[in-house]
């Protein structure tokens, strides 16, 4: 599933692509992908892409188009809710590929078009080019609903502090991996950068920070936060960087850029998907430690017996 790298990547491409474009038509292939009326949609221009964790925010307005800031939590019919989920990809073209005969089926197989296999929805600008909506498994969906955004603080917010960090994290004592994933505690971190931040951090996952800070307070030593307190720096440097490299395509290739290309973090990571491998520490590599994988809440963990020891 894209987390918030790969939506933040897509978010910026679409930023400078559609912002500005007047909605001329849409169509909808697959019902359940586009969960608004198209109809109130036509004739309004894109003002603005923003994200909330791993959710697109398309804001538009009818009249003359004005770049700006959509409300990230608030409701309103001029809000587009987009959720990728599994297998969902939005791609971009500048020139209407559809067949405009009515007898057609819209979108046609053809040489060349094979990749519109799995579209589920078309949206059309006046200007002919398209923003089209590709799904294998059709879990994503496109929505009005505002109530679909997750309630957790983005991932990204820079109001997220240690201190912040530090009261999600003392809201459960579940080991700290599944916080994390927990969307709404934190928005937009999902299974792959979970491993690779508390990887950077160096803290286990499975680390439960309310039995680490009240050890911390009865030792009367270091703060409250003890090895948590960089986390936050971790989280920021790993989404960052992830962004930077356009996220994570992975051996199926499902998630790819607006234009098609891929993103080159998976080829990066430290941790993630890499058990029996050495871990990329000096210290660890000269102990030949290897990183191992386990299972935290039905999803696979690997993390470094080592650096990331309890």
């Amino acid at each position: 599933m894209p987390e918030l790298p790969e939506v933040e990547t897509i978010r910026r491409q679409l930023e400078s692509l559609v912002v500005g474009k007047t909605i001329s038509s849409i169509e909808v292939l697959n019902p359940g992908s586009f969960r608004a009326d198209p109809g109130s949609l036509i004739g309004k221009t894109v003002t603005a892409v923003e994200r909330k964790g791993k959710v697109l925010i398309v804001t538009s307005s009818r009249g003359r188009a004005q770049r700006g800031r959509g409300d990230l939590n608030g409701s309103g019919p001029d809000n587009l809710y987009i959720h990728l989920k599994m297998s969902g990809r939005l791609e971009f073209v500048d020139q209407n590929i559809s067949n405009q005969s009515k007898k057609a089926r819209p979108f046609p197989q053809r040489p060349g078009l094979s990749r519109l296999k799995h579209l589920r929805v078309a949206i059309t600008f006046t200007d002919n080019s398209c923003l089209l909506f590709h799904d294998q498994r059709k879990f994503g969906w496109i929505t009005d609903d505002p109530t679909v955004l997750p309630r957790g603080a983005d991932a990204l917010d820079p109001q997220l502090t240690p201190e912040i960090l530090a009261e999600i994290l003392s809201s459960s004592n579940r080991p700290i991996k599944q916080i994390l994933l927990d969307q709404s505690k934190i928005a937009g971190i999902g299974n792959i950068y979970a491993s690779e931040m508390l990887w950077e951090a160096k803290i286990s996952p499975w680390a439960k920070f309310r039995e680490e800070g009240r050890g911390k307070r009865e030792e009367g030593g270091e703060n409250q936060l003890g090895k948590f307190r960089k986390l936050p720096i971790s989280i920021r440097k790993v989404l960052l960087e992830a962004i930077e490299t356009g996220g994570s395509t992975m051996d199926d290739k499902l998630y790819r850029h607006v234009s098609g290309q891929t993103g080159d973090y998976w080829s990066r990571r430290r941790v993630y998907d890499r058990e029996g491998e050495p871990c990329r520490r000096p210290a660890c590599r000269k102990t030949n430690v290897v990183i191992q994988k386990t299972v935290i809440g039905q999803r696979s963990t690997y993390f470094c017996p080592s650096c990331q020891s309890i």
